[in-house]
């Protein structure tokens, strides 16, 4: 495989089955074990937290029904934004500030 320029993890409606993947939680872990920047676009920090992955970010946002899963990993770093920008982690609400989000990660991209 060649380099990641980015690794994007996004949600999934049945959140609770993708929690319980141990296949999918060590895919995460493994492609992100050399991280670019690593970032979520709804229920996907969920998925990033129970993998132990934002343990360096300082907040993490996930879509506005789901904050209490988060919280329940995080605590009370989970926060309601459109995205949190924490250096090398970076989480967008919900599923309609994708766009948004991914435009910003390009634009940071070239910048660096």
């Amino acid at each position: 495989m060649g380099t990641l320029g980015v690794l994007i993890v996004s949600g999934t409606i049945d959140i609770d089955t993708a929690n319980d993947d141990e296949t999918l939680t060590s895919a995460l872990c493994s492609l992100a074990a050399s991280p670019p920047p690593l970032t979520s676009v709804c229920t996907g920090a969920v998925l990033l937290a129970r993998a132990g992955l934002l343990a360096e970010a300082h907040q993490a946002t996930t879509d506005h029904e789901d904050i209490d899963l988060l919280a329940d990993v995080i605590g009370d770093r989970a926060t309601i934004a459109r995205w949190v920008d924490s250096g090398s982690i970076v989480t967008a609400g919900g599923a309609l500030q994708r766009h948004r989000h991914y435009g910003r990660l390009i634009g940071r991209q070239h910048a660096d």
